[in-house]
């Protein structure tokens, strides 16, 4: 494994029948998340760290979001994992993980809808920009 890697993705999301997920969007429709998860892993050097740095971008007709724009949101953070390797092997590979990711919700549709179902006041505008923090154990077999 290399010390840097890119990771580009797309990723479609199609909604067929039933509520929209967008709240105020129409059905049937579907967006795109255009992506990359740049990853430093420092085992090649003997440090026990995986940084990333996910980033991404939703884009869709602007009847998925409900509205007349294209853009949905944009998100970019940063986590670091570190193995727990005094875990022997046989229970599983463990590590700690914490970050921040960051969203700014560029279709006004979205800020719309928070109000809709009850996040913020009547008359606010909603928020725009969302900053969730997490940390956490993981687990693979």
């Amino acid at each position: 494994m290399s010390l840097i890697s890119l990771n580009p993705y797309a990723k479609l999301f199609f909604t067929f029948s039933g509520n929209s997920t967008v709240v105020l969007g129409k059905v049937p429709s579907f967006d795109v998340e255009l992506g990359a998860v740049p990853t430093w892993d420092f085992h090649p050097y003997e440090v026990p760290l995986v940084l990333t740095m996910p980033t991404w971008l939703t884009v869709g007709p602007a009847d998925f979001w409900g509205g007349t724009s294209n853009l949905g949101v944009f998100s970019t953070g940063f986590n670091a994992r570190v193995p727990l390797e005094q875990i022997p092997p046989q229970y599983g590979q463990w590590s700690f993980n914490a970050g921040v990711q960051y969203y700014n919700l560029i279709n006004d549709q979205l800020r719309n809808a928070q109000e809709v179902i009850g996040v913020v006041s009547p008359g606010s505008t909603g928020h725009r920009n969302v900053f969730v923090f997490a940390a956490g154990l993981g687990l693979h077999f």
